[in-house]
């Protein structure tokens, strides 16, 4: 599982095998101004072979934060 969350212009990409334990695994520093929209992809790394996915129970909603952290 992927989760990602941006707070204060820093988005974080988390990983999970079980959704209760979240590694934080990227951090960057991102300008987050306005409108964010989000998409999913799939990538085979190759020209020679295609690639397919199912993207199943996805969600995106805004995070509840106080902007003084």
């Amino acid at each position: 599982m992927l989760r990602r969350s941006g707070v204060n212009g820093l988005v974080t990409c988390y990983l999970s095998e079980s959704r209760e334990r979240w590694i934080p695994v990227d951090r960057k520093a991102v300008a987050l101004d306005g409108e964010v929209l989000v998409g999913l992809l799939v990538c085979s790394h190759s020209s020679d072979w295609t690639a397919e996915a199912i993207f199943a129970d996805v969600r995106a909603h805004e995070l509840d934060i106080d902007d003084e952290r």
